[in-house]
């Protein structure tokens, strides 16, 4: 403080000191009584008040404002001389007032473009929290959401687009809703042509016109053209997902099924082997990565995949079919089918399980049961491709080779670029023509998978 500061802030101090005593002061005595005069001529009732009347309430007021007045000054000397001194003590007669020429301390802006930019591919809450109508809107759908109500999501991700038609977050949301409120499964090729699902990709399309980084409209996009087969563009979309948000285990998942699906099965190893790093606590990433290292023949390292993932989730049909599966892979049908037999029992009504129940029931030579399993298998989805060739191995071994090859033939129609099926078509017609040449019949083409 400078020299000359000093004695102007000293005053102020010792003044409003004075001041606020005074005003103390006067407001304890309270009232006083009005002066009244007597005027000559009138009734003894009629006096009149003599001046203004006042009480020391009055004082106290006039004293108290003398004291706010000099607060400001020792404020303002205090300021002029760069003193950091400390505020000047609220007065016990009334609140401290904002000043109504002092505007309110702004909130910090959101930079909500870089919030949204920030959010996980996977994140189930697409709110950011930035105070908005829109965003408060966003964050009910959210929570609607998340408690299953799929239909008041809908409803509440529509409102917030309505109300910010330039945030692509409450189109993805309603892309959700929607596909959840339809119960559109989530295997990839699980849905081909699905009418909710076409519409859901055109919803994430229109998301990422409005912003083209935005993860969670990439991955939702890239997950939605898996259930409907199209990995390729699937492929795009899910590659540009885990570029924006590398440390999303989802995101890294779907890339790495998406590769598996074109045939990229080293790339799908990586990926799916990095999502099972960023979350070895999920039986989900582990199975994923046994599926990947099980195609690429590295048996004995997806059976401990599929064993961590077992003892993740000892209850999840899903991992228990795989779990067997592998088993079968490894020619250790014994210790698979306890597995593919849970599996069934858990969920009855999933094809998928049964034709891998089918499978081990062949390999078993338990061909009749294996042909009445393959068959509840392809009742429940007929466009269950390995159900279709897995069923006309068996009807191979029992001689029926015309069936066999319409069996064959629904596969090829299902997928004409399956490779097994060339396979198992060469091997029945290289039976059909050792048959004729030497009247013996073979037991079969191998049992292609």
């Amino acid at each position: 403080m400078s020299r000359r500061a000093y004695p102007v802030t000293a005053f102020a101090r010792q003044q409003r000191r004075l001041a606020e005593s005074a005003a103390i002061a006067a407001y304890v005595r309270g009232p006083a009584p009005h002066v009244q005069e007597y005027v000559p001529g009138r009734p003894c009732g009629r006096a009149r008040a003599r001046g203004r009347l006042t009480s020391r309430v009055g004082d106290g007021v006039n004293a108290y404002r003398r004291a706010a007045f000099l607060a400001g000054a020792l404020a303002l000397a205090a300021a002029g001389c760069g003193a950091a001194g400390p505020p000047p003590a609220a007065s016990v007669l009334a609140p401290p007032r904002a000043s109504a020429l002092t505007p309110p301390t702004p909130a910090p802006a959101v930079d909500v473009r870089a919030a949204r930019l920030r959010l996980a591919a996977s994140s189930p809450a697409l709110a950011l929290g930035t105070g908005t109508v829109a965003d408060a809107e966003l964050g009910r759908a959210d929570a609607a959401y998340a408690g299953g109500d799929y239909a008041a999501a809908a409803r509440g991700y529509e409102r917030a687009a309505g109300l910010d038609p330039t945030d692509p977050a409450p189109l993805v949301g309603l892309a959700r809703a929607r596909l959840g409120e339809a119960d559109v499964p989530t295997d990839f090729g699980a849905a081909p042509g699905d009418a909710t699902a076409l519409a859901a990709a055109d919803l994430l399309r229109r998301a990422l016109g409005l912003e083209p980084g935005y993860a969670p409209a990439l991955l939702e996009l890239g997950r939605t053209l898996l259930v409907l087969g199209s990995a390729p563009e699937a492929l795009d979309a899910l590659s540009a997902a885990s570029s924006v948000s590398p440390a999303d285990a989802e995101a890294c998942s779907a890339l790495g099924i998406a590769q598996l699906a074109l045939g990229r099965v080293g790339e799908a190893v990586t990926s799916l082997g990095r999502a099972a790093r960023l979350e070895p606590a999920s039986a989900e990433r582990q199975s994923g990565l046994g599926t990947a290292l099980l195609v690429q023949g590295r048996t004995a390292e997806a059976l401990a995949a599929f064993e961590r993932a077992a003892e993740l989730a000892p209850a999840d049909p899903k991992i228990r079919t795989n779990l067997g599966t592998a088993y079968l892979a490894a020619g250790d049908p014994g210790r698979g089918m306890p597995h593919l037999k849970a599996a069934v029992a858990a969920e009855p009504g999933r094809a998928t399980y049964r034709a891998n129940l089918g499978y081990g029931l062949l390999l078993g030579g338990q061909v009749d049961r294996a042909v009445a399993e393959l068959r509840q298998a392809l009742e429940l989805d007929p466009r269950l491709a390995t159900a279709w060739i897995t069923l006309g191995n068996a009807l191979v071994k029992k001689g029926e080779r015309a069936a066999a090859r319409e069996a064959y033939l629904k596969a090829r129609d299902i997928d004409p670029t399956d490779p097994r099926v060339s396979a198992v078509l060469q091997e029945l017609d290289e039976i059909e023509r050792e048959a004729k040449a030497k009247g013996k019949k073979k037991d079969g083409p191998q049992l292609r998978r």
